[in-house]
């Protein structure tokens, strides 16, 4: 399947876009089951809640689901089980596991934050498109190395950054652009 066109941008976003790639004159993907297919690493409050809005999706299928919590990996299991009519996915504690696995086009990342690069560059080193939780990375260092990452294997990537439309973030770049962002190392709300 050709990475790139409105559908990855859909599949990412958690909504559809194949009214939207037919008329912008674009093929909606022709494999053979026609849905991507998904691992979510990280089921905490905005892993399920991830996990839950992948699930409504018909042109996505998840596959394997992934925390090192236990209660936390029943629980998503149910989520698959009570969506897909009884049948459930692979469960690991490893993201390890599920990066690995050549079945699997997309990650959903919901990890602590300083876990973020480890997982992401691992993912997109194995050829995977990724929706990421915010932040990007804990540093700058960090996200270029991401970024870079991307760059060179071509992946689509996604970041779950809403945030940055709100008041204390633009005063933040604000902030930033007029003290002279190369001393911003990182910034954090308190």
């Amino acid at each position: 399947m050709a990475k790139g066109g409105c559908y990855w941008h859909g599949a990412l976003c958690g909504r559809s876009n194949h009214h939207l790639c037919r008329s912008l004159g674009q093929e909606w993907p022709t494999s053979a089951s026609n849905r991507l297919t998904l691992g979510v690493i990280g089921l905490g409050s905005m892993g399920l809640r991830n996990l839950i809005g992948f699930l409504a999706e018909k042109d996505c299928q998840v596959v394997a689901v992934c925390d090192v919590d236990a209660q936390r990996r029943r629980e998503a299991l149910t989520e698959v089980a009570n969506q897909y009519g009884g049948k459930t996915c692979d469960a690991c504690n490893d993201f390890r596991d599920v990066v690995a696995r050549k079945d699997i086009d997309l990650l959903c990342i919901s990890v602590p934050d300083h876990w973020h690069s480890i997982v992401s560059i691992a993912g997109i080193s194995a050829g995977k498109d990724i929706y990421g939780e915010k932040p990007l990375a804990l540093t700058i260092s960090e996200g270029r190395a991401m970024a870079d990452t991307v760059t060179r294997h071509s992946c689509v990537w996604q970041t779950g950054s809403w945030q940055r439309s709100t008041r204390i973030s633009v005063s933040r770049v604000n902030w930033c652009a007029t003290n002279g962002s190369a001393n911003c190392k990182r910034s954090k709300s308190v």
